[in-house]
C-alpha cells in the first residue's frame, strides 16, 4: 500500500458528509433577466421543490450557470425542510427551514433503493402507487441478511430508520474514508428516489426483472434512443421515459445519493447536520446492523424536467470537505488519467482536482450570508456546480476553468478519486474516447451527466435504480462475503458458485459492463474465450495460476482490483476449489 500524502489523526463523532446536487451547466451567455425567464427559483413557496428552471415547457432554455446555481440553491432548501409526518417526501404544513428538530427532512423520506426494488420483487405500495404514509420497510433477502436477530448495540435496534447506508463504496471504484483508513470511519452512502418516480416504476412493474429487461432492451435500441432520448411523456410500448417535471404540472422524477460520515474526530456537531443512521458491519464474522448518530457531508440530487430532459445534476458537500482529510482506497488502476491510482493503493489528503466554479461560488457566499439560510445549520454546506446541458468533449473549451470544472462535476466525498473526479467516456479510463451518452448524436459526457449517461445507453434513462435492481443485500462493513462452500466438479458447478454468491452477496452484477457471463456463455467460450466487454481471457485450462479469473478473485491480476468491486470477497477456500477445477483442466461433467 501506497501513502502518497501527511495523513493526520483527531477525535470524535458521527456527522453527513456533503450532500450532493447535480445540475448541468449552460455554455451559452443569455441577455435575458429572470424575470424574463419566468424563473420558478423566484416564485416557488420555500418549502416546495421547484419543479422546473423555467415557467415556459421549452427544453434547454438559455439559462447561465448563475441562475442553475439558484435553482440548485432553491432545490437544497426545499428538501430540507422538515418532512410532512403523514406524507412522505413533501415538506410539513407551515415548517420552517433550519428546524432540525424533527424525525427527517423531507429528501429522507423519500423512498430507499431496497423498498422500490426488494429481493422478492414486490415492493410495498398501496394499490399500485407510493404508500405515503409510515415508516420505510427495507426488505433484503433473509438467505443473506435478516435484521431479526442482526442487531449489534446496547438496547433493541430500529430497522425502520429513515437513513439506511447499505452502500460502501464509491460506484465499485473506491472505498471512502474520513481522517483515518479503518473500518470505524469509512464513508457510507444511501439511494433514493421521490413519489413521482417510484408511481412510475410501480405503474410499469420495473421491480420485475423480466419487465424490466424488457424495456431496457427496447430502450436501448439505436433507433430508439434516436427517437425517444432527452424526451418527456413518451408514451410509445416498452418505452422507459421517467416523468419530467413542469411548472404547470407534476414534480417529476428526483433520485438522492446522499454521504455520511461518523464525527469522531473532534468535530463541531453543531456545524453538521446529524441523525440517526442504520449502517452494517461485520462483526465475529457476522453480519450485524447499527444504529449511530452520523453527518451529512454529500447530497446528490438529480432531477428531470421539462426544461431538462436529461437531468439537472446538483451537488452540495459539507463546507469542511476540502479540509477533514478524506482518504481512499483504489478499486481499480487507472494510470492513464494522470493519477498513477494503482489498485490497492490508498490516497491520502485528497484534493479536489476542478475549483468550484466563480459563479456557482459568489451564488453560494450570497446564499450562505442570507435569509433563510443564514443562522441554520444549512450554512455550512455549499453547492459544488450545476451540470443541466449535454456538451461533447470535442466541444469542450479547455481553457475556461468554468466550464471544464462543470463538464466533470463531481463531490469530493462521493466521486473522490481519480477516475471519478476526471470522468468522461466510459466507466474505465481506458474507454475516456467511448461516447457514453445520446444528445442529438452520440456523445461523450464527463461528470456526473456522463456518469448517468452510461445509464441512459442501457436503456434506463439515466437511472442506475432500475438497471442495477433488485437489491438482495446490503454492503456490509469488514464482511468476508456469505455462500455455501461447494466443490467444483463441472460448467454447471462454476456458474452455479457464482450465482450464489451474486444472489446472497447482494452483488450488483446488471450494472458491471461484463454482467452475469458465466450464464450467457457456453462451456467452450468460458474456457476459451474473453470475459464480454473486457477483453481479458478468462482462463488457463491445466493452470490455475495463470488464469485470470482465479488471479482477479484473489486480487493479485495487475490493474484490476480484488473481485467483486468493493467485496464482500469470495472466501479463500471456495477459490481454492475453483482452482483446483481448473487444474484438472476444467472438466465439463
Amino acid at each position: 500500500m501506497k501513502f502518497r500524502f501527511p495523513f493526520f489523526n483527531t477525535t470524535t463523532g458521527v456527522v453527513l458528509l456533503s450532500l450532493l446536487i447535480v445540475f448541468f451547466f449552460s455554455t451559452c451567455e443569455n441577455n435575458s433577466s429572470e424575470t424574463d425567464l419566468g424563473l420558478v427559483e423566484n416564485a416557488t413557496p420555500a418549502s416546495e421543490v421547484p419543479h422546473d428552471v423555467t415557467a415556459s415547457d421549452t427544453a434547454y432554455p438559455q439559462v447561465t450557470l448563475t441562475q442553475l446555481a439558484k435553482f440548485a440553491w432553491k432545490e437544497f432548501i426545499a428538501l430540507n425542510h422538515p418532512a410532512d409526518p403523514n406524507h412522505r417526501g413533501q415538506a410539513a404544513a407551515g415548517s420552517t427551514f433550519g428546524d432540525t428538530s424533527g424525525d427527517a427532512m423531507v429528501w429522507e423520506t423519500y423512498w430507499h433503493r431496497v423498498e422500490m426494488f426488494p429481493y422478492n420483487q414486490n415492493p410495498v405500495n398501496d394499490n399500485g402507487k407510493a404508500k405515503i404514509t409510515g415508516k420505510p420497510d427495507y426488505k433484503y433477502d433473509p438467505a443473506a441478511f435478516t435484521f431479526k436477530g442482526s442487531y449489534s448495540g446496547s438496547g433493541t435496534g430500529d430497522s425502520t430508520l429513515w437513513n439506511n447506508l447499505d452502500e460502501n463504496n464509491e460506484l465499485n471504484v473506491d472505498e471512502m474514508f474520513s481522517h483515518e483508513v479503518s473500518d470505524e470511519n469509512r464513508i457510507l452512502y444511501e439511494a433514493k428516489m421521490n413519489e413521482d418516480g417510484f408511481n412510475y416504476i410501480l405503474a410499469k412493474q420495473l421491480y420485475k426483472s423480466a419487465t424490466r429487461d424488457q424495456y431496457l432492451n427496447e430502450t436501448k435500441k439505436p433507433a430508439n434512443l434516436a427517437k425517444y432520448a432527452n424526451k418527456c411523456n413518451v408514451t410509445a410500448n416498452d418505452i422507459l421515459c421517467l416523468p419530467c417535471g413542469t411548472d404547470s404540472g407534476g414534480e417529476g422524477n428526483i433520485e438522492i445519493k446522499a454521504a455520511w460520515k461518523k464525527l469522531n474526530h473532534g468535530e463541531d456537531k453543531s456545524r453538521y447536520y446529524t441523525n440517526q443512521v442504520i449502517h452494517y458491519q461485520s462483526v465475529g464474522g457476522e453480519r450485524k446492523y447499527m444504529v449511530e448518530e452520523y453527518g451529512l457531508i454529500g447530497l446528490h440530487i438529480i432531477h428531470k424536467t421539462v426544461n431538462f430532459p436529461s437531468y439537472v445534476f446538483a451537488t452540495f458537500e459539507h463546507i469542511d470537505n476540502d479540509t477533514a482529510q478524506l482518504a481512499y482506497i483504489d478499486e481499480i488502476t487507472q494510470n492513464n488519467r494522470g493519477s498513477g491510482d494503482t489498485a490497492g493503493d490508498t490516497v491520502l489528503n485528497v484534493k479536489r482536482v476542478h475549483a468550484i466554479p466563480s459563479d456557482v461560488e459568489s451564488v453560494n457566499s450570497s446564499m450562505q450570508g442570507s435569509s433563510p439560510v443564514k443562522g441554520t445549520v444549512f450554512e455550512n454546506y455549499k453547492l459544488v456546480g450545476v451540470q443541466a446541458y449535454p456538451i461533447d468533449f470535442s466541444k469542450l473549451d479547455s481553457g475556461n476553468s468554468s466550464e471544464v470544472a462543470t463538464y466533470y462535476l463531481a463531490n469530493l466525498a462521493i466521486e473522490s478519486n481519480q477516475e471519478l473526479q476526471t470522468f468522461r467516456g466510459l466507466k474505465s479510463a481506458q474507454d475516456d474516447d467511448k461516447n457514453n451518452m445520446y444528445y442529438n448524436g452520440d456523445i461523450n459526457m464527463g461528470g456526473c451527466m456522463g456518469c448517468h449517461g452510461v445509464g441512459q445507453i442501457s436503456g434506463s434513462d439515466f437511472n442506475f435504480l432500475i438497471k442495477n435492481g433488485p437489491f438482495t443485500a446490503p454492503e456490509v462493513v469488514g464482511d468476508q462475503g456469505t455462500i455455501s462452500l461447494r466443490n467444483i466438479n463441472t460448467y454447471a458447478d462454476v456458474q452455479a458458485m457464482f450465482n450464489d454468491y451474486v444472489k446472497l452477496n447482494g452483488i450488483g452484477i446488471n450494472g458491471s459492463p461484463h454482467k452475469a457471463f458465466w450464464n450467457t456463455l457456453s462451456y467452450n467460450d468460458f474456457i476459451n474465450g474473453n470475459v464480454p466487454n473486457v477483453g481479458i481471457k478468462i482462463c488457463t485450462c491445466g493452470d490455475s495460476e495463470k488464469s485470470a479469473i482465479v488471479q482477479i478473485l484473489k486480487g493479485s491480476y495487475d490493474g484490476i482490483g480484488e473481485m467483486p468491486f468493493g467485496g464482500p470477497y469470495f472466501p479463500d477456500e471456495q477459490v481454492e476449489k475453483f482452482a483446483k477445477w481448473i487444474d484438472d483442466g476444467c472438466p465439463e461433467k
